[in-house]
């Protein structure tokens, strides 16, 4: 949350971390939403996007190896 908060991601409605039964780890919501209101805000600098991982050296290997992973394609259409 650290970090979310240092980037500017906020989300205003969800209290997170939320501790429940069996140990499970997630996040509730502290006040209704409701239809259609956004509930988190993140700003594009921390988006993650095919752009994105094309300019940087690590990732566009990755995207350009594993074509399959990023196609439009369902993957029964692959047979």
């Amino acid at each position: 949350m650290k970090w979310c908060s240092e980037v500017g991601i906020i989300c205003p409605k969800i209290d997170y971390p939320a501790f429940f039964e069996g140990g499970l780890v997630g996040g509730r919501v502290n006040s209704p939403i409701e239809h259609r209101e956004a509930w988190l805000f993140v700003p594009l600098k921390v988006m993650i996007s095919v752009d994105k991982c094309l300019a940087d050296p690590k990732l566009s290997v990755f995207y350009y190896q594993n074509p399959v992973f990023f196609c439009k394609k369902k993957s029964n259409e692959w047979e």
